[in-house]
C-alpha cells in the first residue's frame, strides 16, 4: 500500500515539473511569487490528471521525441497549406465551398492520442472535430465531398504518427506494421 502511494506521488513529479516549466516559459516572469504560482499550478494540474497507464523506459524517449517533432512539423505544414486553400476559396471563389459532416475512423489506443488527433484536425483551417466517439470522429469540413472520397480511414498516417508518441506501445507497433 505504501509503495503504491509512493509510486503515485513520485510518478507525478516529472509532469508537475514540466507543467511548472511550461507556465514559467509562457509567462516569461521568473520572480519568486510567479515561481510559487507556477509550482502550485503544476502540482495541482498533475493531481487532476489521471495517472499514466504505462511507464516509458529511457530508451523509448528518442523515438517518442522524434515522432512528436515530426508530428508537430506535419501539423504546422497542414495548417499552412490548408490556410492557403481556405484563403483561395474565400478570395478567388474558383471552386464552390461544399461544407458537410464527415465521419473519420478513430483507431487510437488511448484517449490522449484520440484528443491529440482531434486537435490536429481542428487546428487545420477548414476542418473542425465536433464530436469524438469511441470508434469515429464527427468532423465538419468545408470541402466535405473531397474528404469523403478518401473514405473513413482518412488520416491513417496522422493516426500512426500520434500512436508512436501518445498511444500504448503495443498499439503503436501494431499500427506501424
Amino acid at each position: 500500500m505504501i509503495q503504491a502511494v509512493k509510486n503515485a506521488v513520485f510518478g507525478r513529479v516529472p509532469l508537475a515539473a514540466g507543467l511548472t516549466a511550461l507556465y514559467l516559459l509562457i509567462t516569461g516572469n521568473a520572480e519568486p511569487s510567479n515561481f510559487a504560482v507556477a509550482v502550485v499550478l503544476g502540482v495541482g494540474l498533475s493531481l487532476l490528471l489521471p495517472p499514466p497507464d504505462t511507464r516509458r523506459s529511457a530508451r523509448d524517449w528518442p523515438r517518442i521525441i522524434t515522432a512528436f517533432v515530426v508530428h508537430s512539423i506535419t501539423v504546422a505544414w497542414d495548417v499552412l497549406v490548408n490556410g492557403l486553400l481556405v484563403a483561395s476559396l474565400v478570395l478567388w471563389r474558383r471552386s464552390r465551398v461544399r461544407p458537410g459532416l464527415v465521419g473519420i475512423r478513430n483507431g487510437h489506443s488511448t484517449e490522449m492520442a484520440a484528443a491529440l488527433d482531434a486537435h490536429a484536425v481542428s487546428l487545420s483551417p477548414g476542418q473542425l472535430v465536433l464530436k469524438i466517439e469511441s470508434d469515429s470522429y464527427s468532423t465538419h469540413c468545408l470541402l466535405a465531398p473531397e474528404v469523403r472520397a478518401h473514405g473513413p480511414d482518412a488520416g491513417a498516417a496522422r493516426r500512426a504518427r500520434i500512436e508512436r508518441f501518445a498511444g500504448n506501445r503495443g498499439a503503436a507497433e501494431k499500427e506501424a506494421t
